[in-house]
């Protein structure tokens, strides 16, 4: 990379750099590709990632489901400040659970944050909730998010899968602009507070704020309403 996004002084060994763009993060790392000659695909909907998951991973995902409309969320991301707070997510599941009928099924890894933010959301909530944080090996989690009719999550790695998956995500984001990291492929039904997380916590203009540019305000997530989630959630069912 450019020394904008290079690392570990990457700049010391590698004369060589990949030029920066205002560019979503998949297409930063498929520049590597194209600098080498390799051929991408020139659109971003042409692309397949193929995550093969096995008919015994298929088939537990399928016994999962026991409702007609199933909804998963990834409630964690990797840091504290891009994570929704626990009592927006039993909101949201309360009215969604009230209004469709639907499922809801918690996912997650084994890390302890998670762990606590789902157990948080099961006490919080008033709706039954299938909980399986730090149950799940990643092909299962695959599976499931191939199996259910949409994903709710904030910036996280499983948003990701569900896009390889080809499962419409409900993307929560206020830290980082969603054209940056957000789900690739299918950014429809984000729900992006960043623009008014700028304003609010930085003080400048969506228009000033430079493409990489994070708010880093422990407050930011709480701009994106439960009513904005789930009116994404009324245009999936």
């Amino acid at each position: 990379f450019d020394n904008g996004r290079a690392k570990d002084l990457h700049s010391w060994f590698v004369k060589e750099q990949i030029p920066p763009a205002n560019e979503h993060l998949a297409e930063g790392f498929m520049g590597f590709a194209k600098y080498l000659g390799v051929a991408t695909p020139k659109a971003k909907q042409d692309f397949d990632w193929q995550i093969f998951t096995s008919e015994e991973d298929q088939s537990w995902a399928k016994q999962t489901r026991h409702k007609p409309k199933y909804i998963a969320i990834n409630a964690a991301a990797s840091k504290a400040e891009r994570t929704w707070k626990a009592e927006h997510y039993a909101q949201l599941i309360d009215a969604a659970v009230e209004k469709y009928d639907c499922q809801v099924v918690l996912t997650g890894g084994p890390a302890q944050n998670e762990i606590q933010l789902a157990q948080e959301i099961e006490s919080l909530a008033k709706s039954n909730i299938d909980n399986l944080v730090g149950k799940t090996k990643h092909k299962q989690i695959a599976a499931l998010l191939g199996e259910v009719n949409c994903l709710i999550a904030p910036d996280t790695g499983p948003a990701h899968i569900a896009v390889a998956m080809k499962t419409p995500v409900i993307g929560l984001y206020a830290v980082a602009r969603s054209g940056l990291s957000g789900p690739y492929q299918n950014p429809d039904y984000t729900v992006d507070a960043y623009p008014q997380a700028v304003e609010t916590y930085l003080g400048k203009s969506f228009e000033e704020a430079g493409w990489h540019e994070r708010v880093h305000h422990a407050d930011a997530m709480d701009l994106i309403t439960v009513e904005a989630v789930l009116e994404q959630v009324d245009r999936i069912f």
